[in-house]
């Protein structure tokens, strides 16, 4: 089954699980302004169960080791997570509200200040909880997260694990229509499900599933740029031109995405290169042969059709040349192009090779460069009059973008100016 297939029937499925709450709680007895309570009761009622269903499907998207057992595009899953928490989750928002204003209670008060006077009070401020949780964790990710660095926002992002459960406990006592079997069926096949990726998850974090790999050489490509040879210690994994792995430096630890710079089928040796940007790529950057990382994968199907398409178009930035350097250095086809953008000459890595490769289809753009522009070498920033310079019948060609997010997002209207068809270009991004 294709990916893009798999990807359908998860949204069906999405909207299948939760669709079905409208008809399941009773309507209101009359649509009219005299009732206004007993709509908004509905509609609480209906938000509250559609909202968890939500929460649900975020947490089992979000979870690698679950999600990778089905699909390959990771990638694409984590941004269905992010749309699903940006816009689904503001559902759940309007469930306190409405029942507010059913219960003839001031929003802010009734939201968020909690009471245990009650069992009945005890079970709502559960769900107060929940709410605050995840209007944490959705102002920080969905408002202001190109404000916040990522390792503070990955913790904040922690701990909207809290609401879900949360959540599981305050329903059965303040929801409405539980005591409908079909709900109660749906919530307790909810809960276990809920449990069981949380085993999961927990296995990841321990290392379960991961392989052990040593460090077998290590190079400095540049000032800023490392890359590592692993050699697997347990069994060789097998991984496809441009593909891309996770390591992890320790069982407990978290987990990044790296791409699969060149791969040997015989010895299963893996290297990656990577710049130093963040804390993580930085101890990564200080490791000694003989030491060990955890590797998790092989993932990802961003060029797994690049060997059916005889006129592939590669425009990467910086060390986002990575996933494309297999394909370049042994290609599978002799017309494929190579845009490769960087600030400095110094800092193009394997230009020189892919030169020697590609000829006249290696194209570099240099952003600091202040020599002259000449065919082949480019000054400032990829666009539109610069691929139209060198491409002849863009529409027809295939194109693979892999970058920085704000170099990718204007190479590809750089590309749709140009007259090419969004189904021709793909992009590769992790979705952090």
């Amino acid at each position: 089954m294709s990916e893009k297939l798999k990807y359908h029937l998860l949204r069906f499925s999405i909207v299948a699980t939760t669709i079905p709450f409208l008809a399941i709680i009773p309507l209101p007895s009359e649509w009219t302004s005299a009732n206004t309570k007993g709509i908004a009761q509905y509609f609480a009622a209906v938000l509250g169960y559609i909202g968890v269903s939500l929460l649900l499907w975020m947490y089992i998207i979000g979870a690698r080791s679950v999600a990778t057992l089905y699909f390959k595009d990771h990638p694409k899953l984590l941004k269905l997570h992010a749309k699903l928490g940006k816009y689904g989750v503001f559902l759940v928002f309007l469930h306190p509200l409405l029942t507010a204003y059913y219960y003839g209670e001031n929003l802010l008060s009734y939201t968020l200040i909690p009471s245990i006077s009650t069992e009945f009070e005890k079970h709502v401020t559960l769900g107060r909880i929940s709410f605050m949780v995840l209007l944490v964790v959705w102002v920080t990710s969905a408002l202001i997260r190109s404000k916040i660095a990522y390792r503070p926002w990955k913790y904040i992002h922690y701990i909207a694990y809290l609401s879900l459960p949360l959540a599981f406990l305050h329903v059965p006592e303040v929801g409405q229509q539980f005591d409908a079997k079909l709900i109660q069926f749906y919530w307790y096949y909810a809960i276990v499900i809920f449990l069981v990726i949380t085993v999961l998850r927990l296995a990841q974090l321990f290392g379960f599933g991961a392989y052990v790999f040593g460090i077998k050489k290590i190079v400095a490509l540049n000032e800023s740029v490392t890359a590592l040879q692993l050699m697997p210690q347990q069994k060789i994994i097998p991984v496809k031109k441009g593909q891309y792995i996770y390591l992890k430096m320790k069982s407990f630890g978290e987990a990044h995405p790296f791409s699969v710079l060149e791969y040997d089928p015989e010895s299963g040796e893996i290297t990656v290169a990577f710049k130093q940007f963040g804390a993580f790529t930085k101890k990564l950057a200080g490791f000694q042969i003989d030491d060990q990382l955890l590797v998790e994968g092989p993932f990802g199907v961003f060029t797994g059709d690049v060997a059916s398409n005889d006129k592939a178009v590669f425009i990467a930035g910086g060390i986002g040349i990575t996933p494309f350097v297999g394909h370049l250095i042994n290609p599978e086809q002799s017309d494929y192009w190579l845009f490769y953008a960087n600030q400095t000459k110094e800092s193009a890595v394997f230009s020189e090779t892919l030169k020697q490769r590609l000829g006249s289809k290696y194209v570099e753009i240099l952003q600091h460069e202040t020599s002259p522009a000449f065919p082949g070498s480019e000054r400032g920033f990829i666009n539109s009059e610069i691929l139209s310079r060198y491409l002849t019948a863009p529409h027809e060609l295939s194109y693979y973008i892999c970058g920085p997010k704000g170099m990718m997002q204007a190479t590809e209207q750089a590309l749709l100016t140009i007259g090419v068809p969004e189904n021709n270009i793909k992009i590769e991004e992790f979705g952090f």
